[in-house]
């Protein structure tokens, strides 16, 4: 998975935030149209199945249902997968403080945002901070 991020994360209007504002309903495309929506909404800390499904006109459980099929994960799943990932970006290329890191993320809460690396990588995001610095970027490809 690519993740391109511009500038501070922020990116243009989705195609489900358009038809919502000509209050049309999606017909078709919901996982992309959800994706699309996650991706403009990703650092907000309160993005949640609830929001995401209500944004498409869809149900929680048919929000589920697309990820399962579609990319075998949970949307908070993916939503923490792709957060972790810029995480990562900004630990690598910046000096942050790891709350700031977290801030910037999308996570309300740095324990939840340190828990939730430890576990998916391996190490604290001060631990990975300190081995990049130590042993350069290509760390990062190892992980």
């Amino acid at each position: 998975m690519n993740i391109v991020i511009i500038g501070d994360g922020k990116i243009g209007s989705t195609l489900a935030e358009q038809l919502l504002r000509e209050g049309q309903k999606p017909r078709k495309g919901y996982l992309g149209i959800a994706i699309n929506y996650i991706e403009n909404h990703l650092f907000e800390p309160d993005l949640s199945n609830e929001g995401i499904a209500s944004a498409l006109g869809i149900s929680e459980v048919y929000l589920r249902k697309l990820f399962r099929q579609g990319c075998r994960t949970t949307p908070k799943q993916y939503i923490l997968s792709l957060r972790l990932a810029r995480a990562k970006q900004l630990l690598c290329h910046t000096n942050y403080s790891v709350t700031r890191v977290s801030e910037a993320c999308g996570f309300s809460c740095v324990y939840h945002f340190c828990r939730s690396f430890k576990n998916k990588v391996g190490c604290t995001p001060r631990e990975f901070s300190a081995d990049l610095r130590f042993d350069g970027p290509e760390t990062l490809l190892s992980i």
